[in-house]
């Protein structure tokens, strides 16, 4: 992958963005340590398992979550006691619940899997107090299980994992000041923890607060970005989730998502997120076109045929705000919201957009039955039930 050079900006802060950062739009990419760093002298089984963690996070990062998994579970089953397995499983994990936040049962498997790989890793440790590998692993079991924490707003519990795991990644680096991925996960750490919610520095009884350096945590993602093996696609996907939901750059979000669009053709969440960004910027043309795109995408699990339905939906806003809205309304009347693909948070929109139409075709009644139904879904973010009830409002008010 080129070189990208990336601005280091100001870190802002927001009341959930440790929330949000730790446990919900990062976790939706392939947050995976370099295994081309996996050797290790004193880990026997360390050649073997390099070679098969290249595999699987190559296949977590085209979006082939189901052949990772399996590469993963034979892992596990031929090392049972090595925790490189079930921490790699993990992270598919999270790049499937990212999809959609609010389905239980991936989080339910996250933590279970991820207390497994916290088990394992102390284990190993424990065992191996001079690999800077095994200090490595444990810090990244420690962050798996912080960002359940932070999306479960367990915000003391999260700070907890991150402290242990910043600690445990600052002896690895002391071991091997060349290590990579303790870097990339060092980063995250830095970063996540600089802007943890003002709120929690209101309670005296909360001694605790993890200390963290946004600048730094930037410029060490960044580094690593710029070089490495699977790490450096790695830390790119992390930036591109920055970059997009926090510092709000978009320019250089977009220029990231277009490199990994482009490297990870398959990955249908990459190319969501360009299309997501593009419409933010009102390149209505480029939306469209990316979003048909997406539409092509054979779509054979859930996860990606749910992508393709709200490529859809985004091509609709696109051509209504383009001034093309008889055709954004014919899109959308082909489009189910009760399609089992469509993410909880994606059927909110598509009952807003389909009001919001019946409403500019000055069907009164058929706008509000639509709208309505978003106060009864659960997954629907804040910003679709304020638009809901503002439009609502209007509608009475006339």
């Amino acid at each position: 992958m080129a070189t990208l050079t990336i601005r280091m900006p100001h870190v802002h802060r927001s009341p959930f963005v440790i929330l949000r950062l730790l446990g919900l739009p990062l976790a939706i990419v392939s947050l995976l340590g370099s295994p081309g760093a996996l050797a290790d002298d004193s880990d026997p089984w360390a050649e073997s398992i390099a070679q098969r963690a290249r595999e699987g996070v190559l296949l977590n990062h085209e979006g082939r979550y189901d052949a990772a998994d399996e590469i993963w579970t034979k892992l596990q089953r031929d090392y049972p006691d090595h925790p490189a397995g079930a921490i790699f499983a993990v992270e598919t994990l999270y790049s499937r619940h990212v999809y959609d936040l609010f389905e239980p049962r991936y989080a339910t498997a996250i933590e279970s899997k991820g207390r497994e790989a916290s088990r394992l890793a102390k284990d190993w440790q424990a065992s191996h107090r001079d690999s800077a590998r095994a200090y490595l692993y444990l810090g990244q079991a420690e962050m798996q299980l912080g960002r359940l924490d932070a999306a479960s707003r367990n915000f003391y519990a999260a700070g907890r994992h991150a402290e242990r795991a910043s600690d445990n990644l600052d002896r690895a680096l002391e071991l091997d000041p060349e290590l990579v991925d303790a870097r990339y996960w060092l980063g995250m750490y830095l970063y996540s923890a600089a802007t943890l919610p003002n709120l929690l520095h209101w309670f005296d009884w909360l001694w605790f607060i993890p200390e963290g350096d946004g600048p730094r945590g930037l410029e060490m993602l960044r580094e690593v970005s710029e070089s490495g093996d699977i790490e450096q696609l790695s830390a790119n996907l992390l930036l591109l989730n920055i970059f997009t939901y926090f510092e709000r750059d978009y320019a250089v979000a977009t220029s990231l998502a277009r490199r990994l669009n482009a490297r990870f053709s398959y990955n249908t969440f990459v190319h969501f997120e360009l299309i997501r960004l593009l419409l933010s910027q009102r390149q209505y043309d480029a939306t469209i076109e990316e979003a048909k795109r997406l539409e092509s995408h054979p779509g054979q699990d859930r996860l990606d045929r749910g992508r393709v339905v709200m490529a859809r939906v985004w091509r609709a806003r696109a051509l209504n705000a383009s001034g093309n809205m008889d055709e954004s309304a014919t899109l959308l009347a082909q489009i189910d919201p009760e399609n089992e693909a469509i993410p909880l948070w994606g059927r909110g929109w598509v009952h807003l957009l389909k009001g919001q139409m019946e409403h500019a075709y000055g069907r009164r009644d058929e706008a509000l039955s639509e709208l309505e139904k978003i106060s009864g879904l659960t997954g629907v973010s804040r910003a679709v039930r304020r638009r809901a009830n503002r439009e609502i409002e209007r509608i009475l008010d006339e």
